[in-house]
């Protein structure tokens, strides 16, 4: 995967802005969310912008990719994806962890249910003043201490 530059995730993240307001979402603070959007993708290289459009519209700003988790001095590339809607940054984003289908999450984790959503207390606090960069690394310090995600078991094959 290539790096790209700060002109290039800024260009993408306008696009995407565009796209909401085409469809009529209400962007409360776009530079606010362009810049922090620019910034985390700076600091978690992995991460790449697009439009969240599950419902055929664009809605949100998503930052989707892998974030490089440690657990036992090892580390692990955790997929992610953060949802930043129009009203950032007065509400918080939605984390997901998006497990590929060799992996899966731990069941009855205390902050990522099964659909892989994440519960922290940083999100429950979010404020103007916090940082989509801080959650991540709150989500990689639960990671250390209590892995969310695994590698599947492999399948034992039943006798015909």
């Amino acid at each position: 995967m290539t790096s790209l530059t700060k002109s290039d995730m800024r260009k993408a993240v306008d696009q995407v802005l565009k796209e909401m307001k085409d469809n009529g979402i209400r962007v409360q603070d776009a530079k606010k969310l362009q810049t922090d959007a620019v910034d985390t993708m700076t600091f978690f290289p992995f991460l790449r912008p697009s439009s969240d459009n599950s419902g055929g519209t664009t809605t949100q700003l998503k930052l989707e990719g892998t974030v490089q988790m440690f657990y036992n001095s090892a580390g692990y590339y955790v997929p992610v994806a953060v949802f930043l809607s129009g009203d950032h940054p007065l509400r918080p984003p939605v984390c997901m962890v998006k497990p590929t289908p060799e992996m899966m999450i731990k069941p009855n984790h205390q902050h990522v249910d099964c659909e892989g959503v994440v519960y922290l207390p940083y999100l429950h606090e979010w404020d103007r003043r916090s940082s989509i960069i801080e959650m991540i690394k709150k989500l990689s310090e639960v990671f250390g201490s209590d892995p969310f995600i695994f590698k599947r078991p492999p399948q034992s094959q039943q006798p015909p």
